[in-house]
């Protein structure tokens, strides 16, 4: 891993002594690499060469000392459209708070785990009304809400 570029991204699966703390402190090994918690970090010094790739994608930090790391807790990454057109849901993401937006949003948010979609129904000569619950961003609880006859997803 010694000649992966700066600013790669590598899931992580092990312990993190002092992982514990909420949230975690940073954690780097000798070879300068850092959790991606969100923290704010020094611009100069070990982080130097990092935030000379990502700037303030992630967040400004105080604006003039420090940055933020990505933040990837409890998140999935998701690979750059490069305008193949393949990402439908692009401008349905949101701009994380002290971010600045680049190219294909990079560092954006998806508040929904689908996104978008359509599934076809086939037409018959009969109706099945069905019933199924109402959720905002994934809220479990709300009222009941009748559907339809319609293809887009709930």
């Amino acid at each position: 891993m010694a000649d992966a570029p700066v600013g790669t991204v590598i899931a992580f699966a092990g312990f993190i002594e002092g992982g514990g703390e909420v949230p975690p402190k940073i954690v780097t090994v000798e070879n300068a690499w850092a959790l991606c918690n969100g923290v704010a970090v020094p611009r100069l010094g070990q982080f130097s060469a990092l935030f000379n790739v990502i700037h303030e994608i992630y967040g400004t930090g105080d604006g003039q000392n420090t940055f933020n790391l990505p933040d990837y807790r409890g998140q999935f990454l998701r690979g750059a459209d490069l305008g193949a057109g393949v990402d439908k849901d692009l401008n349905a993401r949101k701009q994380p708070p002290n971010s600045v937006p680049i190219g294909d949003l990079i560092g954006t948010i998806q508040v929904d785990q689908i996104g978008h979609h359509d599934h076809d129904i086939s037409p018959n000569p009969h109706a099945h009304p069905f019933i199924t619950r109402a959720a905002a961003q994934g809220d479990p609880g709300n009222e009941p809400a009748s559907l339809v006859g319609s293809r887009r997803a709930v």
